[in-house]
């Protein structure tokens, strides 16, 4: 992962389950709040959903309810 990369969160729009795959039938992991941020975990499909750090292993959650950038969790 590149420096930028790893520089970047995850932040949600709104309270968001976060997945163990990077689908709706994904097993819920957990939920995040609107307003709190993840690491970005590295990746993004092509169907937009974005891999964030959670809990020491990869979740996944829908784009259009979080937004990468920099800064800190």
């Amino acid at each position: 992962m590149r420096d930028a990369e790893k520089e970047s969160v995850v932040r949600f729009r709104e309270n968001c389950f976060v997945r163990a795959a990077p689908c709706a039938a994904g097993a819920v992991l957990g939920v995040m709040k609107r307003g709190k941020a993840l690491p970005f975990g590295g990746g993004v499909t092509d169907d937009g959903w974005i891999a964030v750090e959670y809990r020491g292993d990869v979740g996944w959650v829908a784009g259009r309810l979080a937004k990468r950038e920099r800064g800190n969790t």
